[in-house]
C-alpha cells in the first residue's frame, strides 16, 4: 500500500478490535467484567463511529478556520 493510500492507525478496525479485546481480556482476568464477543464487537463499532464523527468534525473545522481558498 502506498503512502498516498495509507490510512491513520485509528481508522483501522483491526487495531481497535485488538485494543478492545486486550482491555476485555484484562478486565476478565482481574474479575472486573464478563465481556461477551458480541459486546466487544458493539464497543468496536461504537469507537469506529465516534472516530468517524470526530474526523468529520475536524475536517469541517479545518476548512472553516482555513485562511486560504482551495484551488
Amino acid at each position: 500500500m502506498s503512502e498516498m493510500n495509507a490510512k491513520p492507525w485509528f481508522y483501522s478496525r483491526t487495531i481497535w478490535g485488538v485494543i478492545v479485546m486486550a482491555a476485555a481480556g484484562a478486565a476478565q482476568q482481574f474479575g472486573l467484567a464478563e465481556v461477551t464477543p458480541e459486546a466487544q464487537a458493539a464497543v468496536v463499532d461504537w469507537i469506529i463511529n465516534v472516530v468517524g464523527v470526530g474526523a468529520a468534525g475536524m475536517a469541517i473545522w479545518g476548512r472553516v478556520s482555513a485562511d486560504r481558498k482551495i484551488g
